[in-house]
């Protein structure tokens, strides 16, 4: 039975009729390709959705395109008003450290209880191996958006590189 079950699903995830053109469902079915134009798509359809944002900039990274996502992040700052959610996406696809950790700071500056930002600054600080630094700044990060998956992975394996096994399980529990 289970084997009839994983093949009618492998049929159902590759059959063109019953395709999920979302960019998750694209990513799920391991078509990185296709689910960056539509991620593109649904950043450019929701400008003030930071999950669509996110997708959209990691998928930039990820296919070593940002030359054609950054103008989106450019344009977003060029308006009128100055966002910190504006700062964070362009500290996110910023290809240099000091420019993602400036707009990071930017975007707190603007907005001290931005929530994604300290997550930014917790993954530069992770990379330079000051985990202290880091957990500080996912656990920030946390207290202003417990919903923040990627906080929590980033807490865990910061703990994790600090060998406390203990503490990464309890954050594990906890998220």
């Amino acid at each position: 039975v289970l084997s009839r079950c994983l093949l009618i699903v492998s049929m159902l995830a590759s059959a063109p009729a019953f395709a999920d053109p979302s960019p998750e469902a694209l990513l799920r079915a391991g078509r990185v390709q296709q689910a960056w134009p539509a991620a593109r798509e649904a950043a450019l359809a929701a400008p003030g959705d930071l999950d669509a944002q996110e997708l959209f900039i990691d998928l930039s990274l990820t296919l070593r395109v940002v030359p054609r996502a950054l103008p989106v992040y450019r344009e977003r700052l060029a308006q009128p008003g100055d966002e910190a959610d504006d700062h964070y996406l362009l500290g996110r696809i910023a290809t240099s450290v000091s420019e993602a950790e400036g707009h990071y700071r930017k975007a707190l500056e603007l907005d001290p209880e931005h929530a994604r930002a300290p997550m930014g600054l917790a993954a530069i600080h992770r990379a330079r191996g000051e985990l202290d630094q880091a957990i500080a700044r996912y656990r920030e990060a946390l207290r202003r958006d417990a919903r923040l998956a990627e906080a929590w992975a980033g807490l865990q394996a910061a703990q994790l590189q600090k060998d406390d096994v203990a503490g990464a399980t309890a954050t594990a529990r906890e998220a």
